[in-house]
């Protein structure tokens, strides 16, 4: 009789059960991510081989959170668990999708930040619960459950333990989703100490030093004069990749523009970063009218507007990075977030240095902690750092922070109120509707029907632009005002014109070419004064140049990766790291991270560029 009686199961091999229950579900619903939902198929397989293998890294830690969380409820015989704890399981686990759904593409999708991050999990709510995912889901739960039934055994607990443990749970997320606790938790305590260890050796695993060919072809290419040295590698690379903005260049249109802000009174440089919006989406691309951003085409026809404009990466911080610090940063090597140990000066912590009188603001829609956003620029001395914290708070507001018609508004009154002093301000203006899940706000009606919702998130934020240029008109701002309005990034939504048609890395285009125009009142009276200078400019530039144009306009001595956007004569190339390796639009061609960082010489100025790149920024401390 004894032997016939089954051995109780410990509560250890019970917990390691459920956390490998968590954990299969994870391995096959990242699978099923990146076969049928949302996998790159512009990668190669060994590429996508990597991220999935790295992915599991973070897999395994959720599945220990996930177990630890709901450990009590399957202690609970099968029998007695009704559909509708079925269903909440589902429900609970299926968040998975929004990370994988969002970090495919990462070589470090971050699963632990974001499974804490209320501000992402909210924005990601919709996509987090679409249909696809929860049947997904509730197949793979109800045969892992009767899988459960037969390795965990009937070992049995009171189901109160589970409603104490979710109500906890419930409300400390509530809590969190309030008073945003998780962005006062160290970075190093967000993420899991083997994915933390992982990333360590992969942002700092150089590509292996430049030989004496590719630094001759580079110093050729740039037309500089450098002697090879390996001993003065640092020395080498930074007089080849760093020069000065006010590097001599010819540009009429640069001349008038700059004549004309030198004798404005109380003027202002206002740099608006525009979430994912494309140039696929408006028409000033192709002769059509069909567009998304009728207010944006209407600034680039009385000003300036660049046809090939690129991204340096595809993230946000990297955008704000190119603009006011010129660099070439990428996903993986941003030094907001992912670089914090490393130093060097951005155009406001410049002029600090150089005692010159500009006054530098930062104006955010979102949340100011998201990605060290306001530690970074409270390192580089901005003078003045608002956010949604300090917008009025309406009903408007999406997962992402407060709507553009809110930010917009706000912005226009700051502005109005800092152009009392004399002081020039140089303005960015980050919005942040036009995300993923595209959730459209309902405080002003837009024209477009579209069914598309990021097509409707594109013309909101359009529209609110419109509101913006109409308000500093109305304060008279405008007329003494430079507009730069900038894409951070693109996205992979169909696109609203097709402007890639023969185009081979299709993808790869509507990720990094960005809106980029110039206006305000400056641009626009300088167009209006001399009509033989055109609006349209196609050559290729960057988001870094950015920098490099604000601090030639304003004779800033900074040493800078970028180039005057009006001046034909360019040292640095125009490409955007996309993480996975360089995307050079010129050529249509892509340039892998494995070969960036093999013994292979390489043959492209762009990818011996952007090794040289990742050779010297392991040198800034």
């Amino acid at each position: 009789m004894l032997a016939l009686t089954k051995r109780p199961r410990t509560a250890k091999a019970n917990f390691l059960t459920v956390q490998l229950y968590f954990f299969t579900i994870f391995v096959v619903h990242r699978a099923f991510i990146f076969n049928i939902l949302s996998g790159d198929q512009a990668q190669p397989l060994v590429t996508r081989l990597q991220f999935f293998c790295v992915g599991t890294l973070s897999d395994i830690w959720i599945a220990f959170l996930f177990a630890t969380l709901l450990f009590p409820l399957f202690r609970i015989n099968y029998k007695k668990i009704n559909l509708i704890i079925v269903l909440l399981i589902s429900a609970l686990v299926s968040l998975h999708y929004s990370y994988v759904s969002y970090f495919h593409h990462q070589i470090i999708p971050f699963h632990f930040i974001y499974f804490g991050d209320a501000q992402f999990i909210s924005a990601n709510i919709g996509t987090a619960f679409e249909l696809v995912s929860i049947i997904h889901f509730l197949i793979i739960v109800i045969i892992s459950l009767f899988f459960l039934n037969a390795s965990v055994g009937t070992a049995k607990s009171n189901p109160k333990y589970f409603a104490f443990f979710f109500t906890v749970a419930l409300l400390a997320h509530v809590a969190n989703i309030r008073y945003k606790i998780q962005w006062f938790v160290p970075q190093k305590l967000q993420v899991n100490a083997v994915e933390q260890l992982y990333f360590s050796f992969a942002k700092r695993s150089n590509p292996y030093p430049l030989n004496r060919m590719e630094i001759s072809q580079l110093a050729k290419k740039m037309g500089k004069t450098v002697v090879f040295d390996k001993a003065q590698e640092s020395t080498m690379l930074n007089k080849l990749l760093l020069h000065d903005s006010s590097t001599a260049g010819k540009s009429a249109s640069f001349d008038l523009i700059k004549n004309k802000y030198n004798a404005a009174q109380n003027k202002q440089i206002i740099i608006v970063l525009m979430e994912s919006q494309r140039p696929s989406e408006s028409s000033l691309y192709q002769n059509t009218e069909n567009t998304l951003t009728p207010a944006l085409d209407k600034l680039g026809r009385s000003g300036f507007y660049f046809t090939n404009a690129y991204s340096t990466g595809l993230v946000t911080r990297t955008a704000q990075e190119a603009v006011l610090c010129g660099t070439r940063s990428g996903q993986e090597t941003s030094f907001m977030r992912g670089r914090s140990d490393a130093f060097f000066p951005c155009l406001p912590l410049q002029v600090k240095k150089l005692k010159l009188p500009y006054h530098f603001n930062w104006i955010h829609g979102g949340e100011p902690k998201f990605d060290s956003q306001v530690q970074f620029w409270r390192n580089q001395q901005m003078d003045k750092l608002v956010s949604s914290v300090e917008m009025p708070a309406n009903e408007f507001a999406t997962g992402w922070g407060a709507s553009d018609v809110t930010l917009f508004e706000y912005a226009a009154a700051f502005l109005a109120d800092n152009d009392k002093d004399g002081s020039t301000n140089i303005s960015t203006i980050l919005t942040v509707t036009n995300h993923i899940p595209w959730d459209l706000p309902k405080d002003i009606e837009i024209a477009s029907k579209s069914t598309q919702p990021s097509y409707l998130t594109t013309n909101y934020s359009d529209t609110a632009l419109n509101m913006f240029v109409e308000n500093l008109k109305a304060s008279k701002i405008w007329e003494t005002a430079l507009l730069i309005v900038v894409s951070d990034h693109g996205n992979l939504e169909p696109p609203y014109n097709d402007l890639y048609a023969n185009k081979t890395n299709k993808n790869r285009y509507s990720l990094s070419h960005v809106n980029l125009i110039i206006s305000g009142g400056i641009a626009e009276s300088v167009r209006t004064e001399n009509p033989q200078i055109a609006a349209k400019i196609g050559r290729y530039v960057s988001q870094a140049d950015i920098a490099s144009t604000i601090a030639n306009l304003n004779d800033i001595p900074f040493k800078t990766m970028g180039g005057n956007l009006f001046y034909k004569e360019r040292l640095s190339p125009v490409y955007t790291d996309m993480g996975d390796g360089i995307f050079i639009p010129a050529l249509d061609h892509f340039v892998p991270r494995d070969a960036l960082l093999s013994k292979v010489p390489l043959e492209t100025f762009e990818a011996i560029y952007h090794k040289a790149y990742l050779r010297l920024i392991n040198f800034w401390k």
